[in-house]
């Protein structure tokens, strides 16, 4: 919940920004979900790269090594 609420924080303060999937981001993802097929990825997961690759001055945070493995490197704080 903590956390939830400092992202909540950051995104009415402008540190962080929320993005909606349009079509051309959701078509990006599915083409990066059918390319990993044979991986465990979630189409979140598939989102967020598709996103990540039109962004390639973002960070990535995450938990898992999903984003390591598509060749990202995660946010080191």
């Amino acid at each position: 919940m903590r956390f939830g609420d400092s992202i909540r924080r950051d995104v009415v303060g402008e540190r962080l920004k929320v993005t909606n999937v349009d079509e051309t981001l959701d078509e990006a993802a599915w083409e990066i979900f059918k390319k990993y097929a044979d991986q465990d990825f979630s189409f979140v997961d598939c989102t967020s790269s598709a996103w990540l690759r039109q962004h390639p001055d973002s960070e990535v945070f995450a938990f898992d090594e999903d984003f390591l493995w598509m060749g990202f490197t995660p946010f080191q704080g």
